[in-house]
C-alpha cells in the first residue's frame, strides 16, 4: 500500500514539475513568477517524497 502511494506521489510530482516547466517555458516574460516557482517547487517535493516511500527500507536491527 505505501509502494501504490508512493508511486503515486512521484508521478504526481513529476507531472505537475514537467507541465510547470513547459508553462514557465512559454511565459517567460510573466508578470509574476512566484506562483510558478512555487510550484515547481511543490512537484519536486512530492517527487522526493513519493521516491522516499517507495525505496526499500532494510528491517530494523536489533
Amino acid at each position: 500500500m505505501e509502494r501504490m502511494f508512493g508511486v503515486a506521489t512521484y508521478m504526481l510530482g513529476l507531472i505537475m514539475m514537467i507541465t510547470m516547466v513547459l508553462d514557465a517555458m512559454e511565459f517567460i516574460n510573466q508578470a509574476d513568477p512566484i506562483p510558478t516557482v512555487l510550484f515547481i517547487i511543490f512537484g519536486y517535493v512530492l517527487c522526493v517524497m513519493g521516491y522516499m516511500f517507495t525505496r526499500k527500507t532494510p528491517p530494523p536491527q536489533y
